[in-house]
């Protein structure tokens, strides 16, 4: 019997692709390289069914370009969202790369920029002629990409403040959402777990995590995040360094 083959589809999410090109961007910078090289560089042996799939995502997000048909190398687009002008730049090129797949466009269409349930998800990717074990890794990987796309909107897209505010000027919500302080988050509860508990979130000092983890995939859906979110920190001090 003949395997069903799914429509195509990152096989990874936006902030995995993001961490892997940046692994290969330290290597070659913006220099064409093989396909077997890039590989090399992200951690495998070289040409395999694992390092073709991640090579896949990263051109369909649009990080990875060809050159003279044999060659890739790290595109414009990655650039601006690894080393941006600016936080706004760096806000619209995460958007931009997020619905490069056609699937994601197509799904964002079907539901906005709302956050739909598996069960939701999983029904539209059947009528779809998802194959079965397909399925668990699209819904993953749309997920985490909205993710990312709902966090840049908010750290790199910042309304601008009003110039003033009177007290006979009332204030939008986009107002009051800048100039209230931000609210503190409750610690999280001491609780028997039936569920990985996930809130990642970025604030003025830094990021913020609380977790409560019950099966080794929480702990590996934790770490894609923090490896996504950690190209959002500034470089470490070097130790003894003066305060500018």
């Amino acid at each position: 019997m003949a395997r069903v083959r799914s429509p195509n589809y990152p096989g990874i999410s936006l902030p995995e692709a993001i961490a892997r090109i940046g692994h290969i961007h330290a290597k070659e910078q913006h220099l064409p390289a093989t396909r077997e090289v890039l590989a090399k560089h992200m951690g495998y042996n070289g040409i395999n069914g694992a390092s073709l799939k991640v090579l896949s995502a990263l051109s369909k997000y649009g990080l990875l370009e060809e050159v003279n048909g044999d060659k890739m190398r790290v595109s414009s687009l990655a650039m601006s969202i690894l080393y941006p002008a600016n936080d706004v730049e760096k806000g619209r090129s995460i958007r931009d790369a997020a619905f490069r797949p056609p699937l994601f466009t197509e799904m964002r269409e079907e539901w906005g920029e709302a956050s739909p349930s598996d069960a939701n998800m999983r029904s539209y990717l059947v009528r779809r002629s998802f194959a079965t074990d397909a399925i668990d890794r699209v819904i993953e990987s749309y997920r985490d990409t909205m993710e990312l796309v709902s966090r840049s909107a908010t750290e790199f897209n910042p309304v601008p403040a009003p110039a003033s505010v009177t007290d006979d000027m009332p204030m939008s919500a986009s107002s009051r959402m800048i100039t209230a302080p931000a609210p503190t988050a409750a610690p999280m509860q001491s609780m028997s777990l039936t569920e990985n508990t996930l809130r990642v979130s970025m604030t003025d000092s830094g990021l913020e995590v609380h977790a409560g983890l019950v099966d080794v995939e929480g702990v590996d859906r934790l770490i894609k995040i923090l490896e996504a979110n950690k190209l959002l920190l500034p470089a470490a001090k070097p130790q003894g360094a003066a305060a500018v």
